[in-house]
């Protein structure tokens, strides 16, 4: 595994950016948010998550642990491979989506996806995401309560 990259950034383009570890340039694709928040020549420390798969090796990154263990979450349920749990958490931060989750709003969940997630499939999503706020870190918790409130 690889917990997190930190380095330079060389390069952002579409939805990744290019981070010069060392000698290496790593490609990490990411949410808008924090693509936004890299500019060129700016040092970056990214929460990664690496998927392998037979045809390619993908490194995913998030501006935060919370992030990193939404995606990781989000992972969990059927249906919900990488790219559409990133494009769940580019609508939705980690707490608004414990918010929808513990809140039973699969509509919420279905829009954050874009066209890629059904009804269906964010009702599943939501009720197989149990408990809301256990991936969020402690440093999150007041604000993820504080939405439910």
């Amino acid at each position: 595994m690889i917990a997190f990259v930190e380095g330079t950034v060389e390069e952002v383009a579409g939805d990744r950016l290019v981070v010069r570890a060392g000698a290496f340039g790593v490609e990490v694709l990411a949410t808008p948010k924090t693509l936004a928040a890299a500019r060129p020549g700016a040092v970056v420390r990214l929460a990664t998550h690496l998927v392998v798969r037979e045809d390619a090796w993908t490194l995913y990154g998030f501006a935060d642990a919370d992030g990193r263990a939404a995606f990781r979450h989000l992972l969990g349920v059927g249906g919900v491979g990488p790219k559409l749990a990133l494009g769940i958490l580019s609508a939705l931060t980690p707490a608004q989506m414990a918010l929808a989750v513990a809140t039973g709003d699969a509509a919420l969940l279905a829009t954050a996806g874009g066209s890629m997630i059904g009804p269906a499939l964010a009702g599943v999503a939501a009720d197989a995401l149990g408990t809301p706020v256990m991936f969020l870190a402690a440093a999150t918790l007041p604000g993820a309560l504080a939405l439910l409130l």
